[in-house]
């Protein structure tokens, strides 16, 4: 069962979305949702993903994630990955996500 859960941080600087379980086909829309929702609520547009509780993405997971950084990015920010797991970690190398997208270990660095 994938699940996500955003938390703002209390200065305003971003929104961390943590996502929990399998991001694949019948997931991708929700976390492409929660993006577009946290990103109308702050005036810091820089968004958190918080990978380290996902099990498994596959490519319409990834396609999400790309398009949460193209909408931070519209709006003057970005995003930080966070310690994805070891197939996750693969998908991104593999299809060299990873080097258009920072990844960090630990949602303190990637606040910090």
């Amino acid at each position: 069962m994938f699940r996500l859960v955003t938390t703002s941080l209390p200065d305003g600087r971003c929104i961390v979305i943590t996502a929990h379980g399998e991001l694949d086909i019948a997931a991708a829309n929700a976390l492409t949702e929660a993006a577009d929702a946290a990103l109308l609520d702050t005036c810091r547009p820089n968004l958190v993903l918080d990978l380290s509780a996902l099990t498994f993405m596959d490519s319409m997971g990834l396609h999400s994630v790309l398009a949460c950084r193209e909408r931070a990015r519209a709006r003057g920010g970005d995003i930080v990955l966070v310690n994805p797991g070891a197939q996750v970690a693969r998908l991104l190398r593999i299809t060299m996500v990873d080097r258009r997208i920072r990844t960090v270990a630990s949602v303190h660095e990637a606040v910090g």
